[in-house]
């Protein structure tokens, strides 16, 4: 029994090297690199920073109130909202009025986005 299954494990292990030798190597199309360098060439790490904040030429760098930036800071540390009130001694009514006040002002829907959007602007301390 332990022969058949060292067999076994010995055929599987012939089976990932013969699809490891015929993977393929994903490249991005020519079509996106433009896109990567012009973010790089703005000032951006990388074409993904660029890709969270969009276009700075178009708009310039919102400008979020302290307890805006507070809860967001929080949120970017896994916080949740009745965790934030608690922090504050808000109501999770008056965080969620901050956090989506910040979420209008850097044009974004989700929360996630917005974290990261105001991290990579360098919007926390």
């Amino acid at each position: 029994m332990l022969r058949q299954t060292e067999r076994a494990l010995d055929g599987s292990h012939s089976e990932l090297e013969a699809e490891a030798a015929t993977a393929q190597v994903v490249r991005l199309p020519s079509a996106a690199l433009p896109l990567a360098n012009a973010t790089r060439a703005r000032g951006f790490p990388s074409a993904l920073a660029g890709a969270i904040v969009g276009d700075p030429e178009q708009a310039d760098c919102p400008k979020l109130s302290p307890r805006e930036t507070e809860c967001l800071e929080w949120t970017a540390q896994g916080k949740t909202t009745w965790e934030i009130a608690q922090i504050l001694e808000l109501s999770d009514s008056t965080v969620n009025y901050y956090i989506r006040n910040a979420m209008k002002k850097l044009a974004v829907h989700t929360k996630a986005h917005a974290v990261s959007k105001a991290a990579v602007l360098g919007m926390f301390g």
